[in-house]
């Protein structure tokens, strides 16, 4: 197992992770709690409390966003509930230390992804909407501020009387509608100032010093970021009406622009956003690689089909071409069959997958016509396994090698030839089996475009999930090919 594929594994859980770690890093802060050691049991009990939430969130994804946000919606809902009912049981002991922060950051990443995904698969004006972390982290910082002051715009000279209440009045909000604007202004001025080295880390020290220049130079840049950034946006924090009362908004806690603590919030912020930022580029490179990979691929199947029709036209207008040239009466009815085809190649030929029983009706009229062209002189031996199935394959992948057995093998060879096909599914697996005659004069010509584009379709379509076995004796050739369906 390589790292690609652990990584792509992580993935998928990564927005739950990112909780878990984040809560329990906040809660040691608010616990004021200290050492390795009663930082890895609040891990662990946030692991075993949200682990089994994120698991659920993350392991199913139904193909419509729709679908998936309603079986989120259950789960957060229901999960939630659950531990809160265990957490009741004992107020001196509680059984849980989740609380709402917890699932207030559940619902924001998934809410987020959700409305992503919604605005990316819908266009207005030709636009394409796209949320990135840029926009959500101001979106969060708007959250914030706007819950912020609703406790502040709860009580009466709220900033003179710290700390207080954690409850909301809405009746007081709505009775003093001013202060409560004027309370979410200051305190999302506040946020911008965090936001601000947020935004300098991510466009500027890693996008230019980290990724062009080194650990290095990112560690010496950041630095000097905080230096010159954190005097001036604490000076604009305590200069808000809002830090005028007893205890200024600042990490300090008092006037000095100048403290330590103020440098070290600047600090925590480029800290705890290096990972968020990097594992968002991780998402968004390994997107676009499989976007371009999809692509590629696409290209590759459409070249290989454009060719596959010439390549067949080719030879069923060869057989059509010897019927007309002995004046056959068998002709009239070969042109009938021979549109067929064309029409099978025409309306299923360029589909991801066709159903397996109209593949073996394309692959019989295709034997019939060529029977019609060469009599009794050769011999036919076809059986087709259970065509009810609800399988599927992809068109035209068969034919290849009916066709490179006439080419050949028969083809001048009429007299005592022979030609046995055999296709049978057994445990969703598909057994085909070509085998023909050829003369014991027969060199090897230059290799068709046909086995060429059927080795590379397998590849692509059927790749790790097929075996292609080709044998050649003194008087015949064999193919064998096993695949899943």
């Amino acid at each position: 197992m390589n790292l690609s594929s652990v990584t792509n594994a992580i993935a998928p859980y990564l927005s739950g992770l990112l909780v878990i770690f984040g809560n329990s890093v906040f809660y040691m802060f608010m616990k004021d709690g200290a050492g390795l050691t009663n930082y890895l049991y609040t891990l662990t009990r946030f692991t075993l409390e949200l682990g089994p939430i994120v698991l659920l969130l993350s392991t199913y994804s139904p193909k419509t966003i729709e679908r998936r946000w309603i079986y989120r919606l259950i789960i957060l809902l229901t999960g939630p509930a659950i531990l809160m009912g265990l957490a009741n049981q004992s107020h001196t002991a509680p059984y849980v230390i989740s609380d709402i922060f917890s699932f207030l950051l559940l619902w924001l990443i998934y809410g987020i992804e959700y409305v992503n995904g919604w605005f990316s698969t819908r266009q207005k004006n030709q636009i394409k909407f796209n949320i990135n972390l840029d926009n959500a982290l101001f979106s969060l910082a708007v959250i914030a501020s706007f819950i912020a002051a609703l406790f502040l715009g709860s009580h009466p000279e709220a900033i003179y009387n710290q700390p207080i209440p954690m409850e909301i009045n809405f009746r007081h909000i709505f009775e003093n509608i001013p202060t409560f604007i004027f309370f979410w202004l200051q305190m999302l001025l506040l946020y911008m100032c965090l936001y601000v080295l947020y935004y300098i880390n991510h466009h500027v020290l890693i996008n230019h010093f980290l990724s062009k220049h080194g650990v290095v130079a990112y560690v010496f840049a950041g630095f000097m970021t905080l230096i010159l950034l954190y005097p001036p946006l604490t000076y604009i924090a305590l200069n808000l009406p809002i830090s005028g009362g007893s205890q200024p908004l600042t990490p300090s806690g008092d006037d000095n622009i100048f403290s330590i603590h103020n440098f070290n919030m600047g600090f925590a912020v480029l800290a705890g956003s290096l990972p968020l930022i990097l594992a968002f580029k991780w998402q968004e490179n390994s997107r676009q690689l499989s976007e371009a990979g999809k692509r590629q691929l696409e290209a590759e199947l459409t070249l290989l089909q454009q060719q596959i029709n010439p390549h067949f036209l080719f030879n069923s207008l060869n057989s059509l071409y010897a019927l007309t040239l002995t004046k056959s009466v068998k002709a009239p009815e070969a042109v009938l069959q021979l549109a067929g085809l064309f029409r099978y190649v025409v309306y299923k030929g360029d589909k991801e997958r066709v159903p397996l029983a109209e593949e073996f009706a394309y692959l019989q009229d295709y034997l019939a016509l060529q029977q019609l062209r060469m009599g009794e002189d050769c011999q036919f031996n076809v059986h087709f396994g259970n065509t009810s199935s609800n399988h599927t394959i992809a068109p035209l992948m068969l034919i290849v090698f009916i066709e490179n057995a006439f080419k050949h093998g028969l083809e001048g060879n009429n007299k005592n030839s022979w030609l046995r096909i055999s296709a049978t599914i057994e445990d969703n697996k598909l057994t085909f089996i070509c085998e023909n005659s050829i003369l014991r004069t027969y060199k090897n010509s230059t290799p068709g475009i046909g086995l060429k584009n059927v080795h590379k379709r397998l590849n692509l379509q059927y790749k790790d999930q097929h075996t292609l076995n080709i044998i050649k004796m003194q008087d015949r050739f064999c193919i064998s090919l096993v695949m899943d369906l």
